[in-house]
């Protein structure tokens, strides 16, 4: 099973360093504006720019993933004050969810836990994320993954906070590498040592956004150097040549599909866009 894109269009633009975006059950779409510190909806936009009325929420700081839950709330990854928050969408209040973690970046649940990739200077990770209250070095699920990668004669910088994401494929938990290019299957927790030969995918071109496709389950990757979208083989392995749904963006961070299929939405950061590609399932 694939998807043809049948039309590409502008959702949203204006947008500075759009980030993360989010769909609910119901179809409404919401982006993280990791530099203009707001998360806006863009369900009704046709390719306007986005304005004071598309801002759902204001005043954040360095907003990035974000996960819609089952009661209907959003999760939103404050990077900027190391919070995670909680946005009630019916009366748009904010409250601080969890507090204390090192530069959080992606949102995941997986069997009914909540957890966010985190870095700092010494390692990237996971972490679990618990209600109420503050992070604590036993939250730790998954560490020592390297914060740079050496490339002879310089070394490779790797994020600082902004390239670790993470997703549910099927019943694993796994986390992507910018800088070594790999999907990694960390289900079960552990150290960089733990799943350096547990990859799920390799080769990739600096790997950034991931989400399943709603009709077949297949992992999606965003690629910010080539700038291409990829869909990966459920066997995994070698990806760098992994069949692409659609290329020519230009730092492209993350996609989202409608629960049924029709459409997904990719951010843009260079182009501070968000672009709908209008899509057809086939059957291979």
């Amino acid at each position: 099973m694939s998807y043809i894109v049948t039309n590409v269009t502008y959702a949203a633009r204006g947008l500075r360093l759009p980030s993360h975006i989010a769909v609910t059950k119901d179809g409404r779409i919401f982006v993280s504006e990791f530099g203009g510190d707001a998360i806006h909806e863009i369900t009704a936009l046709r390719g306007e720019q986005v304005s004071s009325g598309s801002v759902f929420v204001g005043g954040l700081t360095n907003p990035s993933g974000i996960l819609p839950l089952e009661d209907g709330t959003l999760l939103v990854a404050s990077s900027g004050t190391g919070e995670i928050k909680e946005i009630n969408v019916s009366n748009r209040t904010v409250q601080t969810f969890a507090t204390n973690f090192s530069n959080p970046y992606g949102l995941i649940e997986h069997n009914g836990k909540l957890y966010t990739t985190f870095s700092n200077n010494r390692m990237v990770g996971i972490c679990a994320v618990t209600a109420g209250r503050a992070f604590r070095e036993a939250d730790i699920f998954v560490k020592n993954f390297p914060v740079v990668v050496q490339s002879e004669p310089y070394r490779l910088l790797a994020g600082c906070g902004g390239s670790w994401p993470g997703t549910v494929l099927g019943d694993k938990m796994v986390f992507s590498h910018y800088a070594l290019g790999a999907v990694f299957d960390v289900t079960r927790g552990g150290t960089y040592e733990d799943f350096r030969e547990e990859r799920i995918a390799w080769g990739l071109a600096g790997p950034l956004g991931m989400t399943t496709d709603p009709i077949d389950s297949d992992l999606y990757v965003v690629e910010k150097m080539s700038g291409v979208i990829k869909c990966l083989d459920k066997k995994g392995g070698y990806s760098r040549f992994a069949r692409p749904l659609l290329a020519g963006f230009q730092e492209p961070s993350c996609i989202r599909f409608l629960p049924d299929g029709s459409a997904a939405y990719v951010c843009d950061r260079a182009w501070g866009t968000v672009f709908r590609l209008d899509l057809k399932h086939i059957v291979d």
